[in-house]
């Protein structure tokens, strides 16, 4: 059985590698093992340093992970102007995580309509999640006329795996 640690070590060193000479997939993996500490010592500064090099050649999960670091001010200064940039980023390229995170952050600042608009999107990708939020947002008439009826079916198609 291979350990885990050495498996770890291993994939950080590679993709160490293949990062330094460029590829966005690679830097996005290198930054999550400095994330997390997997095969690396944990150091979230350079995490974000990888996740800006991938994302600024347009990966998507990168532009992701760079919104979250920004938002929640890990490895980087917290800046929510710059989280929804990178989210945005992601999310008009139809990442859905990246719509997720746009619409709960809209939600959380009461811009209420345009939470919505990337529920809605991301809802008719057939996200689960998404159809969760949007409910909350027709339970309770947030940047949408309360419909107690379009909630409870937004709730019902979310957890029923034939109509996602």
């Amino acid at each position: 059985m291979i350990d885990p640690e050495v498996a770890a070590k291993s994939i950080y060193s590679s993709c160490k590698i293949y990062a330094e000479q460029g590829d966005a997939e690679s830097q996005h993996y290198l930054a999550e093992c400095y994330y997390d500490g997997n095969g690396a010592t944990q150091d979230r500064e350079k995490a974000v340093y990888w996740f800006r090099k991938s994302a600024e050649q347009g990966h998507l999960p990168a532009q992701h992970s760079l919104g979250d670091c920004f938002l929640h001010g890990i490895g980087i200064n917290k800046d929510v102007e710059q989280a929804l940039l990178w989210f945005r980023k992601a999310a008009n390229e139809n990442y859905e995580p990246a719509q997720i995170s746009l619409g709960e952050c809209y939600l959380y600042y009461k811009v209420y309509d345009q939470a919505v608009y990337w529920f809605r999107i991301a809802a008719e990708n057939g996200s689960s999640i998404a159809k969760v939020l949007l409910n909350h947002c027709y339970k309770f008439g947030l940047g949408v006329q309360q419909d107690k009826e379009q909630s409870e079916q937004l709730f019902q198609q979310a957890f029923n795996h034939d109509e996602n």
